[in-house]
């Protein structure tokens, strides 16, 4: 490899000059200018001297290699990127080392003021979650019950004890009351308790308070025979199904009627004892002493369960394990989105064709996920077959999977337009409002929630209680539900890449564009440093830095300067003479 030194902007193309070792050409720079690695060149484009200046043997030097070709050699390194670096000095400046600056280096300037802007924008997008995604769940649990359940009075013994409970329950219409109470006509049910019972667990009501039949008949005849075994538990019964939402009944309803039938029975208690009293004396002396409880508490209630939540696993299940859901489906959106990033795969299919391969991976991902996850709660002893026996384990699955598409492939829609830097922000929306609307019944929550009966977390949430506990069969409706956000995301996902897709290719052709741009201007500038990179090769009076080196033309012209040189002195001696 041989070394001639030109100026920074030297051609690129064959350069036809001799095969020396090493050849060094000097510039002077202007008289009393600082030297500088382009000092020398007055005109930073064309690379040349001004008229009038003398090559001399001082001054910077720029060295080059270039590499032997046939008819010449040829520079090693391109003259446009010598001609940028002339036009802008800053970019040949040294990187500084690795982990070697301070965070107030000077030199940091400009990242510091990005650092900040990113930085600021962050938090200021996180107050915004703040206000705009997590009020919606402090939203939700607020007022509760922001309205009231409805329930049953049903009168099925007709007397004294009937007429005390039912009128205290309808006349219960203040702000404190958390049921909106309708009284049903005995003879419309057919005096059936059963039958109410299993309307409270189809969903008609969300409970229902029966005063038994033959209540006041029980209570009239333990008065007068002391019975020692008279139990008031057996004159009301109120009918739940827990396991339609556990938490409305434990936070709503029970604590709701422990207040108020203590309160009952203990008024009522009080001027029963007080009517016996002014009846007859001996008579309460005598119930004392054989049976108080009909003195102290001559009315009393049960709870009658009818669908208890008595399987603990089932919440992990129904409600906490399905935000681990939504998490566990946004790790298959990731996973995707890194796979086709770091395979490259997706720059160079078809926009069909990646559609496709998408959805494939997502389908298949979430037919084996749900199934693990369906295993799980197998593991853990939850129950499956109460309802649909043992078919109730597929369903199950059925379910997890359809559940799982739907979540997932809104995310993997909404991720094609966010890219992973907002995607995390609709990932917390995504969470907030499906968490919103499961925690306590609908029905008790603002008319704003009413959302959720649309959103994929309740759906799922009231087919597990199905499957599991045996409550209202819905399940039709609830996979219809499912079904129809599946459906949703299949359409918008195509829409989105292919809007995605077209913004890419608008933005390749411009780099393109710019790129094919760059290198006409590129070349137009190494074609006007060419000649001045050959005038300066080929300058008659340009030292170099070892005569031995010296080109063989330029030793010819000086051979023949002095071979007429000595002819005329010679023939000036001649005419002396």
């Amino acid at each position: 490899m041989a070394h001639v030194p030109v100026g920074p902007a030297a051609s690129a193309q064959h350069i036809p000059i001799p095969e020396t070792p090493r050849s060094i050409l000097r510039w002077p720079r202007t008289p009393g200018t600082p030297a500088t690695p382009f000092s020398t060149f007055h005109s930073p484009m064309l690379n040349s001297p001004r008229p009038g200046d003398e090559p001399v043997g001082e001054g910077p030097v720029r060295e080059y290699d270039f590499v032997e070709q046939e008819g010449g050699l040829e520079r090693a390194t391109s003259g446009a990127s010598d001609i940028a670096r002339a036009l802008n000095p800053i970019d040949a400046a040294p990187a500084a080392a690795p982990f070697s600056l301070g965070f107030f280096d000077p030199s940091l300037k400009q990242a510091r003021i990005t650092y900040a802007k990113i930085v600021l924008l962050g938090g200021f997008l996180c107050s915004l979650v703040v206000y705009c995604i997590l009020s919606i769940y402090w939203g939700a649990l607020w007022k509760v019950p922001d309205h009231k359940l409805d329930g049953w009075l049903i009168d099925f013994d007709g007397s004294f004890l009937g007429q005390e409970v039912i009128g205290a329950f309808a006349n219960d219409t203040g702000k404190s009351a958390k049921v909106k109470w309708h009284i049903i006509d005995p003879a419309s049910v057919g005096y059936d308790p059963a039958w109410v019972a299993h309307q409270i667990v189809e969903e008609e009501a969300w409970l229902a308070v029966v005063v038994q039949a033959g209540a006041s008949a029980n209570l009239t005849s333990a008065v007068q025979n002391r019975d020692a075994s008279y139990d008031s538990t057996n004159a009301v019964s109120v009918y739940v199904a827990e396991a339609r939402q556990e938490n409305a009944i434990r936070i709503i309803v029970h604590p709701y009627f422990q207040d108020f039938l203590d309160k009952l029975s203990v008024d009522y208690a009080r001027r029963f004892a007080n009517n016996l009293a002014s009846t007859n004396e001996d008579t309460v002396a005598d119930l004392l002493a054989t049976a108080p409880q009909v003195v102290t508490k001559p009315l009393g209630w049960q709870f009658v369960n009818l669908v208890p939540f008595d399987i603990p696993v089932v919440t992990a299940i129904d409600f906490v394990g399905l935000i681990y859901t939504i998490v566990l489906c946004f790790f298959i959106v990731l996973i995707g989105a890194g796979a086709r990033l770091m395979s490259g795969i997706e720059a160079k299919l078809t926009t069909a064709a990646l559609v496709k391969m998408r959805l494939a991976s997502l389908f298949i991902g979430y037919f084996f996920i749900s199934l693990f996850y369906s295993l799980l709660s197998r593991a853990f002893e939850a129950e499956f077959d109460r309802k649909f026996g043992s078919s109730g384990f597929v369903i199950f699955w059925c379910l997890n999977f359809c559940g799982m598409l739907a979540l997932g492939l809104a995310m993997e829609s909404m991720y094609t337009i966010l890219t992973h830097r907002f995607m995390p922000y609709f990932l917390f929306l995504w969470i907030i409002t499906n968490v919103s609307v499961s925690y306590m019944p609908i029905q008790v929550l603002p008319h704003i929630y009413r959302y959720g009966y649309a959103w994929p977390l309740y759906n799922i949430g009231r087919a597990v209680r199905t499957i599991i506990f045996g409550t209202k069969n819905q399940l039709g409706l609830n996979f219809g539900v499912l079904i129809a956000w599946m459906t949703v995301s299949i359409i918008t996902l195509p829409l989105f890449q292919w809007f995605m897709r077209r913004g890419a290719i608008k933005q390749a052709q411009a780099e393109a564009l710019a790129a094919a741009q760059q290198q006409e201007h590129d070349e137009t500038a190494t074609a006007v440093a060419t000649p001045n990179a050959e005038k300066k090769t080929s300058l008659p009076d340009v030292k170099t830095s070892h005569s031995a080196e010296a080109s063989p033309s330029l030793v010819g012209e000086k051979s023949a300067a002095e071979e007429a040189r000595t002819s005329g002195a010679a023939d000036s001696g001649t005419s002396s003479r």
